[in-house]
Parts: C-alpha cells; structure tokens; sequence
C-alpha cells in the first residue's frame, strides 16, 4: 500500500522546524508570563524547564528509535492496543490542533496591538489558517524547505531585536536573587517546560528523516538552541523594562521600538512583523500536517491531504471562540491552566508509552506486519 507521506526531510529541516516553532509563543508572550509569577527570577524558571525538557528528549528519541517505521499515532495503538492507544492518538491530535487554532489568534491579536489595530480578527485569522492549510497539504517536504530556507533569516533578526537595545538593560533588575522565592520559580517553569516540550511533535516526523540515526542528536540541538533564545530573551526582556515586563503585551515589538542607530537603522518593528508571520505560518502548517496525518493514520484513511482545509476550517472556528482579548490569553497561559494540561501531554503520555515499551519488553525491531506510514 501506498504511503500516506511520501516526503522527507533531514534532520537540519527537522532542527529548523522545531527552533522556529518554539519561537512563535515562547517570545511574544512567555516573558510576561513568568515575570508575572516569578518577577526577576523569571530566567531561572527556564532554565529549570531547560533541565526538565532535557530527559524528555532523550526518551522520545528512543521510542523512535524503537519504533523506526511508525510515528506517534502508529506505536500508541502497538503499546498500548487498540482503544487506549486510539485515545492517546487522539489527544495528541486534539493538542496540535487546538495549538493551532491558539497560534493564529495570538498572531491576530499581535497585529491588533502593533500595527493593524482597526483590521477586524477575523480576516487574519482566516488567512493564516487557509494560508498554513495550503502548505499543510503540499506535505512535510514543503514545510521543512520552508523552515531551512528561512531560518537564518528569522534566528538573524531575532538577535538583532535582543543585542541592540542592550544598552538599556539595567542589571540591579535582575536583582535581589529569588526575591519571591523558590516555590513561585518552580510553578512559573510549569509554563515554559509545557512550551518547549512541543518539540513532541518530532515524534510524527522520525519515520520521514533521511537520516534518522541523527534524530537524538537534532532533538537535543533544538532543546538547546531553544531553551538558549528564550532564556536570553527573558533576560533582555527583564533587564531592560524590570518591574513592568510582566504589563507588556508583544515584548519583540517593544525592544524593536528602542532600537536606533544614527539615523539609519529604525523602526524595524516591521521586519519583526514579518518575521511573526513567517513563524506562525511555518508552525500553523506543522501542525495542521500532524493533525491530518495522525488522523488519516488513526482511522486508517487512504490520504491525509483531503484533511488539511477542513482542519484549517476547525481551527478557524476554535480560534474565534479561544479568548476575547490578550488578558484572556495571559489567564489561559498559566501553570494551573496551561502549565496543567500541556505538561500531562508532553510528559505524561511520553512517559507512560516509555513504560509500555519496557513492560512488552520492544526491541530496536518491530514486527514485520506492522503498517506503512
């Protein structure tokens, strides 16, 4: 039987997909986040989350190496049957489309606050969303071109937005050391471990690597890459507005507003707009694919591509109903809330499938009959 993805991709697409995906929410609203509960120690939740995320990686690249052959959807139902492992394979078909649909609207909302404020959302919801589902359904090939060929691109001015408004950072901001104390570090990491542990999405890629005996090595390189921008970001966000970090709404447009160099280089909130969008296109279309894929995989359809616009209407649909402003995305965005059911997906589910494989005891072969992908 024919493939469901006939594509591939190599392991430096597959870095560049997930680096670029970890940047769309962990910068334009996860300063806020933690600063609000962790104040100036919020750099240290994620370093904490950095070290969490760490082992995880590890044990999602041995159930891939495990199950070289099947993704996530495919090994769910192997370990752990039928019904159990059709459940786990929904919910991690739930968890991808409902983070797209909350990827668009934060997008949207984004452009409201920075520079579109009078465009109704609705128009750039559905244009991101049939935008990502068009390139969902060219398949994983075009979205790992589209990550590599646009990834120094992004990473460039990403530093550029963090190093020149340097020269307004204020280390005595960074001061006291765990002022609130330890507890509140520890439930502020909730939120970044929830959001860099979405590179769980690699599971859904491992059987389309050209090279997949590199899959540990490219997961290890995107947590750290990840976690190092993120954690440089909280700190340059901190540093540099203090006790207010925790007010600001789009953190990358306010550092770009600062920066000025003679009278040449300015105003370059505009290339950080279109750098955004290339980061929620690139994110929303990878994770619609693993939305469509996983469910023509779980209910055993004979291609995904038909999926990929209906989903986009779906996500279009729980993007309006998401939230009705900002504030309502910071309350959606917290440990009890976010950091709750995010880390019982990323973590949880990995770690009982892990404990499946022990207990049938797996080995690095899986059985001759198992499905294509």
């Amino acid at each position: 039987m024919k493939p469901l993805e006939g594509g591939k991709i190599s392991p430096r697409q597959l870095y560049a997909l997930l680096v670029l995906s970890h940047l769309e929410t962990t910068t334009s609203i996860l300063p806020s986040l933690t600063t609000a509960l962790a104040g100036r120690d919020s750099w240290l939740a994620v370093i904490l989350a950095i070290l969490a995320v760490l082992p995880l990686g590890l044990l999602v690249a041995w159930l891939g190496k495990r199950f070289p052959r099947q993704t996530l959807i495919q090994y769910s139902n192997s370990l752990l049957g039928k019904v159990l492992g059709s459940l786990v394979g929904l919910v991690y078909i739930w968890f991808f489309v409902h983070l797209s649909s909350l990827i668009i609207r934060e997008s949207a909302v984004g452009f409201n606050l920075s520079v579109l404020p009078r465009t109704p959302p609705i128009v750039l919801i559905g244009l991101l969303a049939l935008l990502g589902a068009a390139t969902a359904r060219g398949g994983i090939e075009i979205i790992g071109r589209l990550a590599e060929s646009s990834f120094m691109f992004i990473i460039f001015f990403t530093l550029l937005t963090l190093i020149l408004p340097l020269n307004f950072a204020h280390l005595e901001h960074l001061q006291p050391f765990l002022a609130r104390g330890a507890t509140r570090v520890f439930t502020a990491a909730l939120i970044p471990l929830g959001l860099l542990g979405e590179f769980i999405a690699a599971a859904m890629v491992f059987p389309y690597l050209t090279k997949p005996e590199k899959a540990t090595r490219s997961l290890l390189c995107t947590i750290l890459t990840s976690g190092a921008i993120i954690l440089f970001f909280t700190l340059v966000t901190t540093a540099v507005f203090g006790r207010t970090a925790n007010n600001l709404t789009v953190p990358p447009f306010k550092l770009a507003r600062m920066i000025s160099i003679g009278n040449f280089l300015e105003r370059i909130e505009v290339i950080v707009l279109a750098v955004w969008t290339i980061i929620a296109l690139i994110k929303t279309s990878f994770y619609l694919w693993i939305g469509a894929l996983g469910s023509a995989q779980l209910f055993n359809l004979r291609g995904y591509r038909e999926l990929a616009f209906p989903l986009g209407i779906i996500i279009i649909v729980f993007s309006i109903t998401a939230y009705d402003n900002f504030a309502d995305a910071i309350r959606f965005y917290t440990p009890r809330v976010w950091g709750v059911y995010s880390v019982t997906i990323v973590m949880g589910l990995p770690l009982l499938l892990s404990a499946a494989a022990l207990l049938r005891g797996y080995k690095t072969k899986i059985p001759e009959n198992a499905p294509d992908n």
